[in-house]
């Protein structure tokens, strides 16, 4: 099992935009450099060749709680009652923690046949990432 914690707010992938110059299409990816910032603290805890079995994956992406919360509010989300039902969604913070691992820790992202994606509030942002072999 490969586990590791990623400091800062949680990031989800975006959508590559695409635009026209010189009359040739471009496309490019605003996500880019969180997908590099991601993988560069990740790397110290990559496998030694990157993993070819069937994976499970869970991601725990914890965000910063808001400054509108009352005292009473802010505990409760500490203590996980009240959770954050907004942006980004959870598929698309998986998205961004598969593209950036692909190829370093496991081959391709069509090996991971269970993924979890929890969002929860903290005084700690971070995203937390457990990469274990499937059953």
């Amino acid at each position: 099992m490969i586990n590791f914690t990623i400091y800062g707010d949680p990031k989800a992938k975006a959508r590559p935009r695409v635009f026209s110059k010189n009359g040739r299409r471009m496309v490019f990816s605003p996500s880019a450099r969180d997908e590099q910032d991601f993988l560069t603290q990740a790397l110290p805890y990559k496998p030694e060749k990157p993993l070819i079995c069937p994976l499970g994956i869970e991601i725990k992406a914890y965000f910063p709680i808001p400054k509108a919360y009352s005292k009473a509010k802010r505990e409760k989300a500490l203590k996980f009652e009240i959770r954050p039902a907004k942006r980004p969604d959870p598929d698309n913070i998986a998205k961004l923690v598969l593209d950036s691992l692909q190829g370093i820790f496991f081959l391709n992202d069509s090996q991971v046949v269970s993924l979890s994606v929890d969002k929860f509030y903290s005084d700690t942002p971070r995203t937390e990432v457990f990469i274990m072999e499937a059953e």
